[in-house]
């Protein structure tokens, strides 16, 4: 069974096709809270925190949610938010894929 983490690796490649595949730095996590807080009007830690929520729904790490959301932003243009309703409908595909087979 493909694993949460394996299934944004391969999203990602879908999404870059030059494998941006790895894990985001802090500095990353520390923008997409920060681009998220201004985006939604939220205090930076309540960001933080819909981030390590999000990554624990997904079953990954923070870093690997934070690689994922940043892929889609940049190559899609679309909000944080989007990115991540996004992922969490690719990994539910999948997963019902997986389920069916």
């Amino acid at each position: 069974m493909t694993s949460n983490q394996e299934v944004l690796r391969l999203y990602i490649k879908e999404v870059d096709p030059h494998g941006y595949d790895r894990s985001a730095s802090d500095e990353e996590v520390l923008q997409t809270s920060m681009d998220y807080s201004a985006e939604v009007g939220v205090d930076i830690d309540d960001a933080a925190r819909s981030l390590e929520l999000a990554a624990q729904r997904f079953d990954i790490s923070i870093n690997d949610l934070v690689a994922a959301a940043t892929a889609l932003n940049v190559y899609t243009l679309c909000g944080l938010r989007e990115a991540l309703w996004q992922l969490e409908r690719v990994i539910k595909v999948v997963r019902q894929i997986e389920g069916n087979t």
